[in-house]
């Protein structure tokens, strides 16, 4: 669905990406983890030409990314940032239905889409279509974003930290409201995260980057069993110690 072949980025005289190779496959959603600079969201941009490769090529479905206009490829393409991004003069429907508009859909189509996408996200549309995002919690405000990313019935998604600014009780729950969407829309998705715990929990596999490389792409099983070097296994100290600590507890609430 999306190939990195020998994709190499450079700002001015700073090397981001050297050489990357990777395949996402149909209908998976990949994690791409590491520490702040190694790449992550470099390589998510690369997807809908927000950036250009200094070398190398991205294929989106089958053909080269530049081979269609960025316009065109951004259509079939939907984005979710971390910081919601609504246009906060516009109600949660001309939101969501802001990308049905450019498209040229009439009203009535991108009413019903609107209505639609607000249920598969759990904001009944009688009750927030007219409301406008200041008026909205966080984690509603990323529903309303993830509503628009799907507005225009897009197969591939990116993702770039979607639940990072959210409360932990709203990020567990559109953590796993979004699984649950992507399976059931046969969506390909590349999520970007620092957070190995969310990376395990979410993702089909995973692709830990440090310094622009890939330094290993498996299951969240292999990652989690067998980290490849060192600085991988250091991206698991966080999840490792928060499950020791809670079996811990568990052990305490059975003592005498």
């Amino acid at each position: 669905m999306i190939r990195f072949e020998a994709v190499s980025k450079r700002f001015s005289d700073r090397l981001v990406l050297g050489g990357l190779d990777l395949e996402v496959r149909e209908g998976e959603l990949l994690v791409l983890i590491g520490a702040s600079g190694c790449g992550k969201t470099t390589t998510l941009r690369l997807v809908n030409r927000l950036i250009e490769p200094t070398s190398g090529r991205v294929l989106v479905q089958g053909r080269p990314a530049s081979a269609v206009t960025a316009v065109e490829l951004r259509r079939t393409i939907g984005m979710v940032f971390q910081r919601f991004a609504l246009f906060p003069h516009l109600s949660v429907a001309d939101n969501v239905g802001i990308v049905p508009r450019l498209l040229g859909w009439d009203a009535q189509r991108t009413r019903a889409r609107v209505d639609e996408l607000l249920a598969l996200v759990a904001l009944p549309a009688e009750e927030y279509r007219d409301r406008a995002p200041a008026m909205l919690s966080g984690g509603q405000q990323q529903r309303v974003g993830l509503a628009r990313a799907l507005a225009a019935r897009p197969r591939i998604m990116l993702l770039d930290e979607p639940f990072g600014a959210l409360d932990p009780a709203s990020r567990d729950r559109l953590q796993a409201e979004y699984r649950k969407l992507h399976d059931a829309l046969g969506l390909t998705t590349i999520l970007v995260t620092h957070d190995m715990t969310e990376a395990l929990l979410l993702a089909d596999r995973i692709a830990v980057m440090v310094h622009g490389r890939i330094a290993q792409v498996g299951t969240p099983g292999e990652v989690f069993n067998s980290p490849a070097s060192p600085v991988v296994a250091e991206h698991l100290d966080a999840p490792r110690r928060q499950l020791s600590r809670l079996a811990a507890l568990g052990g305490r609430g059975n003592d005498p």
